[in-house]
């Protein structure tokens, strides 16, 4: 075949921010070894569940390929969550509860107990972010609590059951 391999840019226009590449010549790992023009962009920070537009522009720089413009469209979905009681599980009055949440998420982690939300806003720490809830109106006893993330832009809802003891603090005496 005389025609000269595809070369040239391609571009992509999403929410009004181009990323750029150009096209690379591969061969497939397969038996067949075909080949592929490939020309890959990182692009990061678009929100999940949201159903975008994209103008993908080919820029030739071969004679035999004319450069085209064409419009496309996909979804980008979001991660599934994970939330993770730390502990402790056996909680003195006034003690606080640790959770982790999966890495990068924000939002908040709630629970509810006798009519009472208890809620904290999540935040980064070293490859995790955590929610500390302060449990120091709990009364003493033994317990399984629904707790669940509300999810963000990148992240979906979850929620965990999670089981502790909260128990009476010490009692201090003092020698006269």
């Amino acid at each position: 075949d005389s025609r000269e391999y595809i070369s040239g840019n391609i571009s992509f226009v999403i929410c009004g921010v181009t990323y750029s590449a150009v096209i690379v010549k591969e061969v497939s790992d397969d038996d067949e070894g075909d080949v592929l023009y490939v020309a890959e962009v990182d692009i990061s920070g678009l929100g999940g569940g949201v159903y975008y537009n994209v103008t993908v522009n080919y820029t030739s720089t071969t004679t035999y390929y004319h450069s085209a413009d064409v419009l496309v469209n996909f979804t980008v979905y979001k991660w599934d969550s994970e939330i993770v009681y730390v502990g402790p599980e056996i909680l003195d009055l006034g003690r606080l509860m640790n959770f982790t949440v999966s890495m990068n998420a924000s939002g908040n982690i709630s629970f509810v107990y006798d009519g009472i939300l208890y809620n904290a806003s999540i935040y980064d720490i070293v490859n995790a972010t955590e929610g500390i809830i302060n449990a120091s109106s709990l009364p003493k006893g033994v317990y399984e609590l629904v707790v669940w993330y509300n999810g963000d832009r990148y992240f979906n809802p979850s929620s965990t059951v999670v089981n502790f003891v909260v128990k009476d603090l010490p009692e201090i005496k003092l020698n006269n």
